[in-house]
């Protein structure tokens, strides 16, 4: 059902990607060592609008949960790290943005929540048929992935979940956490991992630089105006983009299957069943 929706869904009815470059953010699976804040902070200036973490915790009953944090500024965001770092020995995704669908709000920070409390993901890329104004591709792509049942990893396990995911990502990637401390990458292969037993999408952690990645390609902060750069990008993207147009991301999949008598359920991943909603 939802693969047809996918199908079905007319473009316009998001936002016209077709001409947009693909910039790329910083995504991390910080296994268990402290990353220096040196590095950090080179991750937060090369990709400077906002931070964010999840990662797994037992409360004092001793039940497990993922939690997401979101940060905008950078000293709150390793203060609140090394915190973190220091309680956990488990895995935790770390995320650095450059804005493009979407905007700058604070809910556009990733990581996001597939399955809350249960499971988070966060993404380096750009889908150019997902997001809209005011949801950003990335968020919205958890979202339709939290339209499968499954708490954990283990749902992307599936081989049909999986071939979708990645035919709607191409290139980019994805990281996800669950509440046990599993994590998952998709595109591994694409990014590279340190000797500190980290795995790093890029190398924009390395030193503070004068050029973003836009895929694989390096282009001069200056040619996209500067600091501002996925702003006015952004803007460029939609020039043809009408308005009046657009279907607002939270509504995409409000009406699809009336006309195809559909049941309400959805399919458990983990398990193999149709569950009633």
């Amino acid at each position: 059902m939802l693969i047809f929706a996918l199908l079905s869904t007319n473009p316009k009815s998001v936002m016209d990607y077709n001409y947009a470059t693909t910039i790329m953010c910083l995504l991390i699976v910080n296994q268990t060592a402290l990353i220096s804040k040196n590095q950090l902070k080179n991750a937060w200036d090369n990709n400077s609008h906002g931070g964010g973490m999840a990662y797994p915790f037992r409360d004092e009953d001793n039940k497990s949960y993922v939690f997401t944090d979101k940060f905008d500024n950078f000293d709150d965001f390793y203060d609140e790290y090394v915190s973190i770092r220091n309680m956990i020995d488990k895995p935790m995704i770390l995320h650095f943005r450059i804005s493009s669908s979407g905007g700058r709000s604070k809910e556009n920070i990733h990581p996001f929540y597939v399955r809350k409390d249960k499971l988070a993901m966060a993404h380096n890329g750009t889908i150019r048929s997902l997001g809209d104004d005011t949801m950003s591709d990335s968020r919205h792509l958890a979202q339709i992935i939290g339209t499968f049942k499954g708490n954990s990893v283990a749902m992307l396990k599936h081989s049909g979940l999986r071939q979708l995911v990645y035919a709607v990502i191409g290139q980019s990637k994805l990281a996800f956490v669950d509440s046990a401390g599993n994590f998952e990458i998709l595109n591994e292969h694409l990014g590279h991992w340190t000797a500190n037993g980290d795995w790093m999408s890029n190398d924009s952690y390395k030193e503070v630089r004068s050029w973003v990645y836009q895929g694989n390609k390096k282009v001069s902060k200056s040619s996209l105006s500067g600091n501002k750069t996925t702003t006015q990008t952004y803007k460029s993207y939609k020039a043809d983009y009408k308005k009046s147009d657009a279907t607002p991301t939270r509504d995409l999949f409000k009406d699809w299957d009336k006309d195809l008598n559909v049941v309400d359920e959805q399919f458990d991943l983990e398990t193999n069943t149709w569950t009633k909603l």
